[in-house]
């Protein structure tokens, strides 16, 4: 029986990209020799025999696998353009737990074995009884077990390929948080560790905790029910993952509860619905329970879009359930790189505290890479978040801090803060202690900077925002600059501001004329205080102090209404190199107190700072003027009195 395969999985076994493989169709000769691409075999001419793709690849060397031939099979399809992959999984699996032969067996012979594996028809016994009398699904079957070298590697690159193209996709979170999650779950549960879903549609990620344990030490529990075919159709698929993989499962009560929103059910769910999946949970878990919700942070830690939202968050809060708040980095979505996840920790609220003293664990990771020490010292938090008032207030945190509930519920805004770039964790006296610790380190060294600093008798704090809060605010806009044509620049009194000039790169001053400027590119023009930033090759600002100049595109203006400049342009100027999304940086707002002496200070250091790049400026040109002159004969350098 022939099996097919696209050019999409063409490109996937050949480890290159979707166009390459059609170029390589209008390309027939490959080092020098010619190589015809296989002949389409449907009538849109998108699919191919696979074992004449297999035959023409290793003719012509084609892609950078050099398995190709072993793994192309993983991506075959069969003639009939449907989805058969359920079908195919059933037959696998069947093959794991049974020894009949896929490929020769009799139909009968397939429908007995999975009747003894499955009488019950909760895995696979449907599956195998339509697929028993399909040659093709049954060879498909058997060639993509030895092309993935075993049962469950096969099973696996099913439910991979779902979740990478296919209805499994939508908000499909990587190994690393599922390991995360699996080591976050065995310190909260020690002991007779058991993880379900919180949602009444099943989806993976419980199962995906338990596979990821490699001891088999965490065992998943079923949902007992489902509501609807598609439900049904998601539960056998992870029955048979499990029972393939060795993991124990069953209808027992877990002890861990993980809830993911949005539902894959609910692809287009809105943050409120989210959240009323999340308050849900916040009222039905048991006493004693604990419950992990994983979901995007716009949902479980920003700021809220909408009334109805924030109530529906401050209904959850306010049961004292909800212990722990954190925001993970980017890029742990598998089809949405940009987007960023939040975890709740929820249990029973504090008996310790009194309804004004209860206290929320938060945490922002927005800066940190999930590597074995960032891990552990947040499941330490996590933790350690369930523990009594006295404990958690006593406690050193690694990567959070706890914060009075009522005063989240308060703000009416952002649980989670955004963590400045190198910000201390400590307590507020030690940032003090170091800023007056340097100032005076720098006066033994005749550097005055002439700022009056002193602690302050009672602190009043500031707060962090990103950008994109600050211009939903209507407390900061943002301008792009202008596209300035080459042939306008020139002698003119309007300087021009651009990435090079952001970066501090020496070279020619870039000059437009004032009526060219304020005629045809007006609406870049700057003012007093606005801070020009760019995000590539990294995130770099400077300050505008004079204003009327024009801002040259990709460069853009941060224009504020509050707050300190020059503390923004210092924060972008500290952020990572990967940090190229400007509505998602945060900066610092000082107090009104505050923001005046802070900016004056931080205009003198700049001012400082300037002056000394210019100082080693000339100190290299001295430099290399005294060598050339002493080598010409033209100068003579004559030692010092010290130095004789």
């Amino acid at each position: 029986m022939t099996l097919l395969i696209s050019r999409s999985g063409i490109a996937a076994a050949a480890d290159v990209r979707r166009p390459v493989v059609s170029m390589w169709q209008q390309r027939p000769v490959s080092h020098g020799v010619r190589v015809p691409f296989p002949t389409p075999r449907d009538a849109h001419g998108d699919l191919f025999d696979l074992d004449e793709v297999i035959d023409w690849q290793a003719r012509s060397g084609r892609g950078n696998n050099p398995s190709f031939a072993v793994d192309a099979p993983l991506y075959a399809v069969t003639g009939d353009a449907g989805d058969h992959d359920d079908h195919v999984a059933a037959l696998i699996a069947l093959a794991a737990l049974s020894d009949v032969d896929l490929v020769v067996g009799a139909p009968a012979d397939l429908i007995e074995a999975a009747a003894e594996v499955d009488p019950h028809d909760e895995t696979l016994l449907g599956e195998v009884r339509e697929a028993a009398t399909r040659p093709s699904l049954r060879e498909l079957a058997a060639r993509r077990i030895e092309a993935a070298f075993g049962h469950e590697p096969a099973l696996e690159a099913i439910a991979a390929a779902r979740t990478r193209v296919g209805a499994d996709r939508s908000w499909t979170v990587t190994d690393g948080v599922i390991a995360l999650l699996r080591d976050l779950c065995r310190s909260l549960r020690p002991a007779g560790l058991t993880v379900a879903d919180g949602s009444a549609q099943p989806s993976d990620l419980a199962l995906r905790i338990a596979l990821a344990d490699a001891e088999r030490s965490i065992d998943w529990s079923v949902p007992a029910d489902v509501p609807d075919a598609s439900g049904t159709a998601a539960l056998r698929r992870s029955r048979r993952r499990a029972l393939i993989a060795g993991v124990t499962s069953g209808t027992s009560s877990p002890a861990v509860v993980v809830l993911q929103v949005p539902p894959r059910s609910e692809r287009r769910a809105s943050i409120a619905d989210m959240l009323r999946h999340v308050d849900d949970l916040t009222l039905e878990l048991p006493d004693g329970g604990v419950a992990i919700v994983l979901g995007p942070a716009s949902a479980l830690c920003d700021a809220l879009p909408d009334r109805e939202s924030l109530l529906t968050r401050a209904d959850a809060l306010r049961t004292g359930r909800v212990r722990a708040v954190v925001r993970l980095p980017r890029g742990l979505v598998v089809d949405k790189p940009r987007s960023e996840l939040g975890i709740w920790i929820v249990g029973d609220a504090d008996p310790t505290a009194a309804l004004a003293d209860r206290l929320v664990v938060v945490g922002d990771l927005t800066s940190h890479v999930l590597g074995a020490e960032v891990v552990d010292g947040l499941v330490t938090d996590l933790v350690a978040a369930l523990a009594g008032l006295t404990q958690i207030r006593a406690r050193a945190f690694a990567h959070c801090r706890p914060v009075p509930t009522a005063r989240l519920l308060a703000a009416d805004g952002a649980l989670v803060a955004r963590t400045l770039t190198g910000q201390r964790a400590g307590p507020v006296s030690e940032a003090a202690a170091t800023a007056l610790t340097r100032a005076a380190r720098l006066r033994t060294r005749g550097i005055d900077l002439g700022l009056g600093l002193r602690t302050a008798s009672v602190p009043v704090r500031g707060r962090t925002g990103t950008i994109g809060e600050l211009v939903t605010a209507g407390e900061a806009r943002v301008i792009r600059g202008k596209r300035v044509a080459p042939t306008d620049l020139g002698d003119g009194p309007v300087r021009v501001i651009g990435t090079s000039e952001v970066r501090g790169d020496r070279g020619v001053p870039r000059t437009v004329d004032a009526l060219v400027a304020h005629g045809r590119y007006a609406s870049g023009l700057t003012e007093p205080g606005d801070v020009v930033v760019v995000t590539r090759p990294r995130p770099q600002a400077l300050v505008d102090l004079d204003g009327g100049n024009l801002v040259a595109y990709p460069a853009r203006i941060v224009r504020l209404s509050t707050g300190s400049p020059h503390a923004v342009a210092a924060t972008v100027n500290a952020l990572p190199n990967g940090a190229t999304t400007l509505e998602s940086w945060p900066v610092p707002i000082p107090d009104e107190v505050g923001a005046a002496g802070l900016e004056a200070a931080l205009r003198r250091m700049g001012d400082r700072r300037r002056a000394l790049h210019r100082d080693l400026a000339e100190l290299k040109d001295l430099e290399a003027d005294l060598v050339d002159g002493v080598i010409s004969g033209a100068l003579v350098v004559s030692p010092t009195e010290e130095e004789e």
